[in-house]
């Protein structure tokens, strides 16, 4: 119950108050039979009491609380005030749920609340199982998910849920590119959080966050910068206060307003880069990198990117982001080949590690080599790299190695 970061299937273990009471009792008396003689109790009735559903009588319990010197409901955490943690645990850190195997977590959970019928838990959990799919990028299932938590908010009126939840089946819904759908819901949520009180900031930074990017998306540019504007007005965190700045220095990017960039993207790194917060400082420096490449400043860039990579350590594939394209362009330019195969050798082998995002970088690998000129020299031993890991004798995912196959032959085309 004290683990503070992502949960393991391991770690769900819901207690009733006697199995508690007993773990207590074991470490303080080392025995039951110890413990007995101290209140006078054989153990059988001990564990007759703690197996019952009251606990036992009120003479019982009396003697409970004088032997471990606690009030008796501090002996205990319900079994419902359980799940309401794990399941919290599980919303506050659900970004780190980047594994396939992650999802037993999520059924665990979603199995526990439907049966005690914890049906805001259980939505909560359905909030989580859609952000899952939508970083799996299997969009159907994410929507239907997202569809079933609103349906349910919906009847909760005022509910800061309601219009977070809505804001990220917009970017579920842009996604798939369900362009119409999405024209329908952007007024809905607009006139809702126009109603809405700034008071629930925590939500309201990653709402406007999210209609920001949406935004974008759609070539609404200065309503997406109003967002982003509005999201670092509201946050109290420095890592969203980082992606704000970071959005805002990608709109003046798009303006050719290379000085501004370049000071919203250093001022984001300098928020950040006490915090430890190693994925908004990888967005940063890759943001930098992405200018410093325009303005043909090849090696500034470079050793940006090179600091990405590094901080990464073999785990290209356990977020989505964009940074082999720069990486291979940079090192591209500078004939550095071999760098540039040795990365892509260590992203493939992540594939046993089962990240979610792992065929998410494959294609952008492809799209990589779909861009390349026929006559481009990494192609040749990128194909010799790619057919000497899909021949190895290993558990392959099988998407994974279809994909891996794709990419052979799109480089074979180009022979």
């Amino acid at each position: 119950m004290e683990k503070g970061f992502k949960l393991g299937i391991e770690d769900i273990k819901i207690q009733t108050p006697g199995a508690q009471i007993m773990d207590r009792i074991l470490k303080e008396y080392e025995s039951l039979d110890a413990f007995g003689e101290k209140i006078n109790l054989y153990s059988d009735s001990i564990k007759q009491y703690l197996y019952s559903k009251n606990l036992g009588s009120g003479a019982f319990k009396v003697k409970l609380t004088m032997a471990l010197e606690e009030d008796f409901h501090n002996l205990y955490i319900p079994e419902e005030d359980q799940i309401k943690h794990y399941v919290s645990n599980l919303l506050l850190y659900k970004e780190q749920y980047n594994k396939k195997e992650d999802v037993q977590v999520l059924e665990r959970l979603k199995k526990i609340c439907f049966e005690r019928e914890m049906l805001k838990e259980y939505i909560d959990v359905c909030r989580a199982y859609a952000s899952y799919y939508y970083n799996l990028n299997d969009l159907d299932r994410s929507i239907a998910y997202y569809d079933l938590a609103i349906d349910y908010l919906k009847k909760k009126e005022g509910q800061p849920r309601l219009i977070l939840t809505m804001s990220e089946l917009g970017l579920a819904l842009l996604a798939k590119k369900d362009r119409e759908r999405l024209q329908e819901l952007m007024p809905y949520i607009v006139r809702r959080l126009d109603k809405a009180n700034e008071d629930f900031i925590h939500n309201m930074d990653q709402i406007y966050y999210n209609l920001g990017l949406i935004y974008n998306h759609l070539k609404k540019h200065e309503s997406a910068l109003l967002m982003f504007e509005n999201g670092e007005r509201l946050t109290e965190r420095n890592t969203m206060k980082a992606k704000c700045l970071i959005a805002k220095g990608n709109y003046e990017l798009l303006q050719d307003n290379y000085q501004k960039a370049e000071e919203l993207y250093l001022k984001s790194k300098k928020i950040i880069r006490y915090q430890g917060k190693v994925v908004e400082e990888n967005m940063a420096d890759y943001s930098l990198a992405r200018l410093y490449y325009k303005m043909n400043q090849i090696k500034k860039a470079e050793v940006l990117m090179d600091d990405v990579i590094h901080r990464l350590r073999g785990k290209i594939t356990a977020t989505r982001n964009d940074y082999l394209t720069v990486y291979i362009q940079i090192k591209m330019r500078l004939r550095k080949k071999g760098e540039v195969l040795a990365v892509l050798e260590q992203m493939i082998d992540e594939e046993k590690e089962g990240y979610i995002y792992y065929l998410h970088q494959l294609n952008v690998i492809n799209r990589i080599v779909d861009e390349m000129d026929a006559k481009n020299p990494l192609l040749k031993n990128l194909k010799e790299l790619m057919i000497e890991k899909a021949r190895e004798e290993r558990r392959w995912d099988p998407d994974c190695l279809d994909k891996l196959k794709v990419i052979i032959g799109s480089i074979m085309i180009k022979d």
